[in-house]
Formats: C-alpha cells, sequence, structure tokens
C-alpha cells in the first residue's frame, strides 16, 4: 500500500515538478540576480506569513480530519473560522507594513504579498484535505494548475520586462487558480462556526508548530535576508536560486514520500495502536532511505551537467560550490521533518519541536553572522547544514522519551552499498561533453546499476515482494 500510494503521488505531484523544474531554467535566464533576489524576497515573506498565521491550522486539520471523518462539518467549520481570522490578521500586518514603510517596495508589491499569503494558505489547506482523504488525483490536479499556469505567466511578463513582479503575479494567478479547485468538493456547504471545544482542541494541538516553523523558518530561509544584507540581492539570487533547485530535487522526492507514508502511520496509529504504528514508520523510514541517499549522491556527482543545463550562466559557478552542501542540508532536513519528528507529532507533544526548531534558529542565525562575512555564499550554506545538523540530533534525543520511531539501520546499510555501486558507475562514465541526452544517459544508467543492487540485495523486502507479485500474475494470466 505504501508503495502504490508514494507512485501516485509521485506521477501527481511529478507533472508539477516538471514545470518547477523549468521554471528554474527559465527564471535563471530571463532574470538578473538581482531581479531573482527580489523575487525570493518575496516569496520568503508571504513564507514567513503562512508559517506564522495559517501553518498551525493546516496541520491541525490533518491531524484530526480521521477522529472527525464520520462527520467533518464541525472540524472544517472551525478550520474556515480560523482561516478567517488569521486572513484579517495577515491583512492589518502587510498594510502595517506598508504605511510603515518597512521595506521600500511599492503598494502593487505589498498587495501582491497580502494576496500571495491568502492564497497559498488557502491552496495549502485543500492539499491537506486531499491528502488525508486519499483523493491523490485532486490532488494532482491542483498542483499541476499552480505550476503551469505560474510558470507560462511569469515566464512570458518576465519576457515581456516585468522581471520579478511579473514572475510573483504569475505565481499569484496560479495559486488562486489551483485555490478554487477545492472549494466544490469540501466547502461549498460548510459556514464558519466558533466552537470553543474544538477550536481549543485545534489550538492547543497546531498553535506550538507556529514556533516551530517559524523557527524552521530561520533555518532554511532567513539565510536569504542575511545574504541580502551583507552581501546584496544579487548574491540572494544565486543562493536562492541553488537551494530552491535543492528543494525541487531531493525534498521533493521526500516529500511525495511522507504525503503517502504519514497518512498511513496515523491510520496505524488510530486503528492498531502503537506496536502497528511503528511497524508502518520502520517502512516509511526504508523508502524514504531508499529514495533520498542515491539522490544525494546522484545530485552532487551529476551537478556540473545539471547546473549548466539548469540555470544560466550569470548563476553556474557559485552554485558549483554551494550545491553540495545545500543537497547535504536538505537531506537532514527531510529525515527529521518527515521520520524522526513524527514521534512529537504521534505523541502529541508538538511544543518539543518548537524547542528543538528554536535551538536551530538560534545556532543558525550565530552561524551566519560569523560565517557568510568569511565564507561568502559558502558560509552561508555552512551555516544551514549545521544548524540543520544540530536539529536533527535534537529531534532524535528528544523523540525517544516521548514516541519511539524506529529506523531500518539494517535497510538503511544495504542502500548504502548500492547506492555505492551506482557512484562507482557514475565515477567512471565521466564525461566532459554536456548535453541533456548525455546527462539522461548517465541517469539512467545511474538508476539501473541502483536498482539491480537494490533488488538484489532485497532492501525492505521489496524483491521478495516483486516476486509475489509477478507470481501471481504468472498464475493470473497462465491459468
Amino acid at each position: 500500500m505504501l508503495l502504490r500510494h508514494s507512485l501516485s503521488y509521485f506521477l501527481a505531484r511529478g507533472v508539477a515538478g516538471i514545470f518547477n523544474f523549468l521554471a528554474i531554467a527559465l527564471y535563471t535566464r530571463l532574470l538578473t540576480p538581482e531581479s531573482y533576489g527580489l523575487y525570493a524576497l518575496v516569496m520568503a515573506a508571504s513564507g514567513l506569513m503562512n508559517i506564522v498565521l495559517f501553518q498551525w491550522i493546516k496541520l491541525s486539520q490533518k491531524r484530526y480530519y480521521l477522529t472527525y471523518k464520520d462527520d467533518v462539518a464541525p472540524l472544517l467549520s472551525n478550520i474556515l473560522s480560523l482561516f478567517l481570522l488569521m486572513a484579517f490578521l495577515s491583512g492589518l500586518v502587510v498594510m502595517g507594513a506598508y504605511l510603515l514603510h518597512i521595506v521600500n517596495l511599492p503598494f502593487i508589491a505589498y498587495l501582491i504579498l497580502l494576496l500571495l499569503v491568502w492564497v497559498m494558505a488557502w491552496q495549502e489547506l485543500n492539499l491537506d484535505l486531499f491528502t488525508v482523504q486519499f483523493r491523490r488525483l485532486n490532488f494532482g490536479m491542483s498542483t499541476v494548475v499552480r505550476a503551469s499556469v505560474a510558470l507560462l505567466i511569469g515566464s512570458l511578463l518576465a519576457y515581456a520586462g516585468y522581471d520579478a513582479y511579473g514572475v510573483l503575479f504569475g505565481v499569484l494567478l496560479g495559486t488562486l487558480l489551483a485555490s478554487l479547485y477545492g472549494w466544490k468538493q469540501n466547502w461549498s456547504t460548510i459556514t464558519p462556526k466558533w466552537d470553543r471545544t474544538v477550536v481549543k482542541k485545534l489550538f492547543v494541538y497546531g498553535f506550538p508548530f507556529t514556533f516551530t516553523f517559524s523557527f524552521s523558518f530561520v533555518l532554511g530561509t532567513a539565510g536569504r535576508f542575511f545574504i541580502a544584507a551583507y552581501m546584496g540581492e544579487g548574491a540572494t539570487g544565486i543562493y536562492s536560486a541553488t537551494y530552491d533547485f535543492s528543494q525541487q530535487t531531493l525534498l521533493f522526492l521526500m516529500s511525495v514520500i511522507n504525503l503517502a507514508a504519514y497518512p498511513l502511520a496515523l491510520q496505524a496509529l488510530e486503528k492498531s495502536g502503537k506496536d502497528k504504528a511503528r511497524e508502518q514508520i520502520k517502512a516509511n523510514g526504508t523508502l524514504l532511505m531508499s529514495i533520498a541517499v542515491p539522490a544525494v549522491v546522484g545530485l552532487i556527482m551529476l551537478r556540473k551537467p545539471i547546473i549548466d543545463l539548469m540555470m544560466g550562466e550569470a548563476y553556474r559557478t557559485e552554485a558549483m560550490h554551494i550545491l553540495p552542501l545545500i543537497v547535504i542540508a536538505a537531506f537532514i532536513e527531510g529525515i527529521k521533518a518527515f521520520h524522526f519528528d513524527l514521534a512529537f507529532q504521534l505523541g502529541e507533544k508538538t511544543s518539543y519541536q518548537a524547542l528543538i526548531a528554536f535551538s536551530g534558529a538560534l545556532t543558525a542565525i550565530v552561524l551566519y553572522v560569523v560565517l557568510i562575512p568569511v565564507f561568502q555564499l559558502q558560509g552561508a550554506a555552512m551555516a544551514t547544514l549545521g544548524s540543520f545538523l544540530v536539529t536533527l540530533i535534537l529531534s532524535i534525543m528528544l523523540g525517544r522519551g516521548i514516541f519511539k520511531i524506529p529506523f531500518p539501520f539494517c535497510d538503511t546499510f544495504k542502500i548504502v552499498l548500492s547506492t555505492l555501486m551506482m557512484g562507482m558507475f557514475l565515477a567512471v562514465w565521466d564525461v566532459e561533453k554536456t548535453s541533456w541526452f548525455v546527462l539522461l544517459l548517465q541517469m539512467t544508467g545511474a538508476i539501473i546499476v541502483y536498482g539491480i543492487s537494490f533488488l538484489i540485495l532485497n532492501v525492505g523486502q521489496y524483491r521478495s515482494e516483486l516476486i509475489k507479485i509477478l507470481g501471481r500474475q504468472v498464475k493470473k494470466y497462465g491459468a
């Protein structure tokens, strides 16, 4: 079931991922590093506001949807009320920032920022509903609409000379259309209500995530503001493009696994108890490592042709130097968020995540201040890597006493061996000529070598399961 759900979400998000890949390739050619830096800073600001005001609502909805599955109207009515309240507060914040001239930008920039906050929050609310409802087609349609419209409109407007504002308007329009997609399915019969008991339950579970994700924002995104302060928007653009690439590759793959895995773990906990949930979590961890470990090695070893083909010339030199550090940081971030942090979510002790994120954020700020002036963009990447490592260690240590999360050590060892075989293949096939065809051949060969080693070592019993499936098919059609 886990593999089937993961493949479904991979196909659903894979199309959107292609558009996001193309967006990086096009934007780094259509926008100067300075314009890309402005675009990245506005997106980061909208992300921060979503984290502070809306993220906890989304996570509470996801946690308790199955609890209310027989009658979800009381839950969704209160979710809608909370969303409208946070939308009002976000409007006050943005208008206050404009009137106080906190950042010297025109009114249209603040207006786009506010609208982005609203539509992005609403779309994420609907995407999480589709996830817990196992409506993978709806999930896929929504993500594809957003990515495709954003790319088309944003690229056309950037080409027409509207630079970062054109790209931002494309994102706004694409997200708006995608966010409307879930209205009929989930909200057309829902009216806002305020039940103090339900709201308190949602608040107690979800609000600690506000601190958690705010501090996580400092870990993963606030570095852009430090880079802008120390080095300017041009350097911010180069760093952001490289970081965005890691998000659209490695973390994209890991998040797809989590989309399928988390509801299954939650379902196992609700129906069968902690032991069954741990079995499911261990299986989830095996699949997560099976995808993430070879992806990290592949991205690092093939970074030169990938960067040459994916990014504009102004971005390439620095991206070559910082990509390995950023990819490793993304791997650590994903393992923590999608595996070990489940201890706090399933154990309903999410306040611990805030403490961990605060420690990581404090580490990140200190490292940004110390390392960026000395090592420039590499310093920013090292600071991100170091702070994520701190949060991973704390998550493992504190989570043990709340909800023990098993880790698939034996299967991970087999995965590492399979990845080493893949790495040896890539090291032997080291070509100077860069082209999409050659890169595709290298990637295909690497996947085949890894896949063969993976099956020989029977990672996660997948070879055994494959033999059983093939045996059933032979009997079915042989009969």
